[in-house]
């Protein structure tokens, strides 16, 4: 079944909100990387972000959250993990516009 473009076009929206999200939530991360609250926030945002882009057929954005999801599900401190906290970090500051604050 083919999307139009109505449908299309919110996929594409709330897929670059919870981008925003994401980004916004390692920004907070690198403050407080101990926060668990904003650990899973970003993780569900990241999880809703690859069912999207699998459906838009983002292969790089799919990859990009199958990625984060794999690194912090589960994580306590972001810090178990900084590597790939950089890795995901550069990763989703390019795909998204300057970032806002949280809400």
């Amino acid at each position: 079944m083919a999307l139009s473009e109505s449908h299309r076009q919110l996929f594409v929206d709330e897929c670059s909100r919870l981008a925003v999200l994401v980004c916004e939530c390692l920004s907070i991360l690198e403050k407080d990387p101990s926060n668990v609250d904003i650990i899973e926030r970003m993780v569900n945002a990241a999880d809703v972000i690859r069912g999207g882009a699998r459906f838009l057929q983002d292969k790089n954005m799919e990859q990009s959250a199958q990625l984060l999801i794999e690194l912090f599900k589960g994580a306590q401190d972001v810090r178990e993990r900084q590597e790939g906290f950089y890795v995901v970090s550069n990763l989703f500051g390019r795909l998204t516009p300057p970032m806002s604050t949280l809400n």
